[in-house]
C-alpha cells in the first residue's frame, strides 16, 4: 500500500485500524537486516578530503523509511520526503514505528548506530596517517621510478660526470625501490 492511500484511508475513518491494514513481518533475518542498514549508510554518507561524512537528519529519515519498507508492506515513492512528512503530519509514522508488532526497530536502531561508528572510526587520526603515508609511498615510488628511467636514459660518454658517482646513485636508487 502506497503511503498516501494509507493516510487518505485513515482520514476517511477515525476507527481506522492501521496496524490491521497493513501486512507486518515481525522478524527479518540478519542478512536483510545488514542489506537494510548497508542502503541506509550508503544513501548518507559522502566522502570528501579522505573523510566520511554522515548527514546525521538524513540517516533518521532514511532509516525509518527504510525500516517500514522492509518490514511492512507500505511503498514509498520516488518522492520519500514528502510521504516521510505526510506519515509524520498525519501521525501514523509513530503509530506504526511504536507499535508492539515492530518490536525490531530498537534491534535496527541499535545495529545502524554501531554500524555508523563502524564508518565513522574511518575518520581517526590513525586513518588518516595511514592513507597520508600509503599516498606518500606511492608517490615516492613514483618519483623513484622516474629518476631511474632518466639516469638510464643518459649517456654518461657525452657527458663529463664521474662515473663512480653516477654508480652510486643508481645503487642508492635501487635500494629505494626494494
Amino acid at each position: 500500500m502506497i503511503v498516501l492511500e494509507l493516510i487518505n484511508k485513515a482520514r476517511e475513518d477515525n476507527d481506522f485500524d492501521v496496524i490491521g491494514a497493513i501486512n507486518v513481518k515481525e522478524y527479518l533475518p540478519i542478512n536483510e537486516k545488514r542489506e537494510v542498514i548497508d542502503l541506509v549508510i550508503a544513501h548518507c554518507s559522502e566522502y570528501e578530503d579522505g573523510n566520511v561524512l554522515l548527514n546525521g537528519v538524513e540517516l533518521y529519515i532514511m532509516f525509518n523509511i527504510k525500516f517500514i519498507e522492509a518490514y511492512t508492506d507500505i511503498e514509498f515513492t520516488s518522492n520519500y520526503y514528502d510521504d516521510y512528512d505526510a506519515l509524520t503530519a498525519s501521525g501514523l509514522l509513530d503509530i506504526i514505528i511504536t507499535n508492539e508488532v515492530l518490536p525490531e526497530y530498537n534491534r535496527m536502531t541499535e545495529m545502524l548506530i554501531l554500524q555508523k561508528e563502524y564508518v565513522m572510526a574511518q575518520n581517526s587520526l590513525e586513518a588518516q596517517v595511514g592513507r597520508f603515508l600509503g599516498d606518500l609511498s606511492y608517490q615516492f615510488g613514483k618519483f623513484v621510478d622516474s629518476i631511474g628511467e632518466k639516469i638510464s636514459g643518459l649517456n654518461l660518454e657525452d657527458m663529463n660526470v664521474n662515473q663512480d658517482d653516477v654508480n652510486k646513485i643508481v645503487q642508492f636508487v635501487d635500494k629505494i625501490k626494494k
